[in-house]
C-alpha cells in the first residue's frame, strides 16, 4: 500500500529528528515552500519528497530544479526524496554531478531499520556530513569558549574601574575631612575655607562624575565590542564541496 505524500515526509522529518537535527515541515522560510528544512549548529539540509502515485514524475527536471533551489539560498545539503518509483542509475549520477543527494525506497527502508545511534553514521556517509558536523560542534565549543574569556577578562576590569572610583571616593571624603580639621583650628579663616570646600566639593564632583562616565563608556563599548565579534563569528558560514 502506497504511502501518501505527507507519511513519506514525516518518515524523513522523523529519521533527522532521531539524530539530532531541528525539523520543520512545509516550510516557506525560504520564500518558497521546502517539504523539510533540517538544521544542526547552523548546517542546512533542503528536503524534497516526491511520491510516485500512478503518475509522470519528470526525475531530471527536480534535481535541477532543487539544485538551483538549494544554490539560491546556500544550504549545505539537498536531498531528494523520491518513493514508489524504480530510479535509474542515470538519475543517481545526475544527482551526484549537482552536487545534490538523492534516495530512493531501498535507501529509505534500510535507515528506518537502523537504531538510533548507528542512524546518524550512516546518514552522515551518505550525505557526507559527518566530519563537518564534528568540525563545526569544535568550532562552537571554541567560540564559547573565547566568549567565556572575554568577558571574564571584561569583568575583571569592570571591577578595577569600580575600585578605581572606590578611591576617588575616599580621596573625596579624606580632603573634606582635612579641610574641616582646618577650619575647626583655624576659626579666622573660615570664609576661605568655606569657599575653598565649595570649590574642592564641586571639582571632585565633577571629577567623580567624569571618571564614572569615562569608565562607563570604556566598559560598556568593550562589551558591545565582544559580544559583536561573537555575533559575526557565529555568523561565519563553513561550507565544504
Amino acid at each position: 500500500m502506497a504511502r501518501i505524500g505527507s507519511y513519506l515526509e514525516k518518515d524523513i522529518a522523523l529519521l533527522f529528528e532521531k539524530i539530532g537535527f531541528d525539523v520543520s515541515l512545509n516550510s516557506k522560510e525560504f520564500g518558497f515552500e521546502s517539504d523539510i528544512i533540517a538544521k544542526k549548529n547552523k548546517f542546512i539540509i533542503l528536503v524534497q519528497t516526491k511520491l510516485y502515485e500512478h503518475s509522470y514524475i519528470n526525475v531530471k527536471e527536480i534535481l535541477h530544479q532543487w539544485e538551483s533551489k538549494g544554490r539560491h539560498v546556500q544550504a549545505d545539503r539537498v536531498l531528494v526524496v523520491i518513493s514508489g518509483f524504480e530510479i535509474s542509475p542515470e538519475y543517481f549520477d545526475l544527482a551526484k554531478k549537482l552536487g545534490i543527494y538523492l534516495w530512493d525506497d531501498n535507501i529509505l527502508d534500510k535507515l528506518k531499520r537502523i537504531e538510533s545511534k548507528e542512524l546518524y553514521d550512516k546518514i552522515g556517509r551518505l550525505l557526507h556530513f559527518k566530519e563537518i558536523m564534528k568540525k563545526l560542534e569544535e568550532q562552537r565549543k571554541k567560540d564559547d569558549e573565547f566568549k567565556a574569556e572575554e568577558l571574564k577578562k571584561a569583568t575583571l576590569k569592570k571591577k578595577k574601574a569600580l575600585n578605581i572610583e572606590l578611591i576617588i571616593v575616599l580621596i573625596t571624603f579624606a580632603l573634606f575631612s582635612f579641610i574641616g580639621y582646618i577650619t575647626y583650628i583655624s576659626p579666622d579663616t573660615v570664609i576661605k575655607i568655606s569657599y575653598g570646600i565649595f570649590v574642592g566639593f564641586f571639582i571632585a564632583c565633577i571629577s567623580f562624575y567624569l571618571t564614572k562616565k569615562i569608565v562607563s563608556y570604556f566598559f560598556t563599548s568593550r562589551e558591545k565590542k565582544i559580544l559583536g565579534n561573537m555575533v559575526i563569528i557565529n555568523k561565519i558560514k563553513i561550507k565544504w564541496y
